[in-house]
């Protein structure tokens, strides 16, 4: 960490946190974690597709080669 951005710090004092606002926040984040990590699955199973996709010949094209 930056050395001024640390004294900086060293000299502000903590702020007080209600800790149910923190344990809600928590657990907003253990709900949250797992869906954007299946987003990202279907998405990288998406784009994996369309690149398999991309590299077949298609039947047009197939045709007019022959």
């Amino acid at each position: 960490m930056n050395q001024r951005l640390r004294d900086y710090l060293q000299k502000c004092t903590p702020a007080a946190v209600d800790e149910t606002i923190l344990d809600d926040l928590r657990q907003e984040m253990e709900d949250a974690v797992p869906e954007i990590a299946e987003s990202i699955r279907e998405r990288e199973e998406l784009a994996a597709e369309l690149r398999i996709a991309a590299s077949k010949p298609s039947q047009s094209r197939k045709h007019n080669q022959d």
